[in-house]
């Protein structure tokens, strides 16, 4: 489970590209800034902080 969100922790949607067997790009319809990316993979949970340019 991925979920996208921006600095005011709103909640941002987005596309997922398949580009091959292990790889997805992600599209966000946002403009430049800076994004937390959080990821649940089971009891797991990642935050990447992501700057878009």
């Amino acid at each position: 489970q991925l979920k996208i969100f921006d600095l005011l922790g709103k909640e941002i949607p987005f596309t997922f590209t398949q580009v091959n067997q292990n790889t997805k790009t992600i599209q966000i319809p946002t403009g430049k800034g800076i994004y937390f990316v959080k990821i649940k993979a089971g009891n797991d949970v990642f935050v990447q902080r992501v700057l878009v340019f």
